[in-house]
């Protein structure tokens, strides 16, 4: 470092307090050095792949229903035919997931509810649908749907404010003037669904999400009949970054897999 910085005649490195940190100078040295290794392993996996090889490593930073649950069909279908690709996966809420692309901690984002992401390239792959679930125990137990109406006062186990699928429930109740008793919030929906099969309340959450538990009866489904609460799924890069041969392959694989917004409804909200 301090080789480069007499070549430069710059400081990079302020060392006047007890941490490290980069100087103006320094800043615009990194963010230049990591340009020259995204192309550097650009040239790489473009060499490799004129030879039939796809390797290299892809950084992805999602959210936890689409990593727990809409991830992995796509990871064991690509790792099965490029088996040496390196992928490096961080569980992240909404707001960490796009910090995480934009700051160049991660190459590619996954999240819900793109619509206000503007500073960042959007690309859709899948469209998923909210699924009432309630307890085996639930009154509701015994039916296979219900109208929006009928969740107005019951116990609620919601997603914290801030997530984006939160926000998309406030305004459809908002819209369908209905009032629920939110008694538990996370932004984890294994903790929610948890929360639901004891029967501490209903709740909407991603119908990807509860297969195993509605196959195995912990979880009883109910379809929403006069309304349907979609949730669009997407992946997210930095504008002006170039996808390697290894992160255009999974992109495409994310979108042909996609997910299947099953569920018809005669409304939507």
């Amino acid at each position: 470092l301090r080789a480069i910085e007499a070549f430069l005649d710059v400081r990079i490195l302020d060392r006047s307090l007890k941490r490290f940190y980069l100087t103006r100078e320094g800043e615009a040295l990194h963010a230049a050095a990591m340009e020259i290794m995204r192309a550097y392993n650009k040239m790489e996996s473009d060499v490799k792949m004129m030879r039939g090889r796809i390797d290299g490593s892809i950084r992805l930073s999602t959210i936890r229903s689409i990593g727990l649950y809409d991830l992995p069909v796509v990871l064991k279908r690509f790792l099965s035919k490029h088996p040496t690709v390196d992928f490096r996966i961080e569980y992240r809420r909404s707001t960490v997931v796009l910090e995480d692309v934009e700051h160049n901690a991660s190459d590619l984002g996954l999240l819900a509810y793109p619509e206000d992401v503007t500073n960042l390239e959007v690309i859709p792959f899948a469209e998923d649908v909210l699924l009432a679930v309630c307890s085996p125990r639930h009154p509701f137990a015994s039916r296979k749907e219900i109208s929006a109406a009928e969740l107005e006062g019951q116990r609620f186990i919601n997603f914290d404010p801030d997530v984006p699928t939160r926000k998309a429930l406030d305004k459809a109740f908002q819209r369908k003037k209905i009032k629920v008793k939110t008694v538990v919030e996370s932004d984890n929906v294994e903790t929610i669904k948890r929360a639901v099969e004891v029967d501490v309340g209903m709740a909407l959450v991603p119908s990807a999400s509860v297969r195993q538990e509605l196959a195995q009866n912990t979880l009883i489904g109910l379809k929403l009949n006069d309304c349907t609460i979609k949730r669009s799924l997407a992946i997210v890069h930095r504008k002006g970054f170039v996808l390697t041969p290894a992160m255009n392959l999974f992109v495409r694989m994310m979108t042909e897999t996609g997910t299947p917004a099953a569920l018809p409804a005669d409304g939507e909200v």
